[in-house]
C-alpha cells in the first residue's frame, strides 16, 4: 500500500494502468496502450471488473469509492482518486 502522503499523479496513472493491466481483460495485454484518455469499455471493463478495479483501488488508497461515479476513461478514475487524496490530505 503507497504512503498516502507520497502520492503524485503520475504515481496514481501507474497504479490504475497496472490495475487494469492485471485484471487481464480481453487482450489489452498485448496490443492495446491504456493510457488517461483510453475509454473503459474499449479494454472490456464491464460492471464486474469495474467493481473489481474499484475495490483494489480503494484498498491501495484506504479510500471509499462510491460505485455510482460515472468513469468513463482511465483519466476520470485518475482524477477521482487524485481529487480524494488532496481532500483528505488538504484538511488536516
Amino acid at each position: 500500500m503507497m504512503e498516502a502522503a507520497r502520492y503524485s499523479p503520475s504515481e496514481i496513472e501507474g497504479v490504475v494502468i497496472e490495475e487494469i493491466r492485471n485484471l487481464k481483460l480481453a487482450g489489452i495485454w498485448n496490443n492495446t496502450e491504456v493510457t488517461r484518455s483510453t475509454a473503459l469499455a474499449d479494454v472490456g471493463i464491464d460492471s464486474l471488473a469495474r467493481a473489481e478495479l474499484i475495490l483494489l483501488l480503494e484498498r491501495e488508497y484506504s479510500l471509499n469509492i462510491d460505485c455510482e461515479v460515472p468513469f468513463g476513461n482511465v483519466g476520470d478514475i485518475i482524477n477521482y482518486v487524485d481529487s480524494r487524496l488532496r481532500e483528505r490530505y488538504n484538511d488536516r
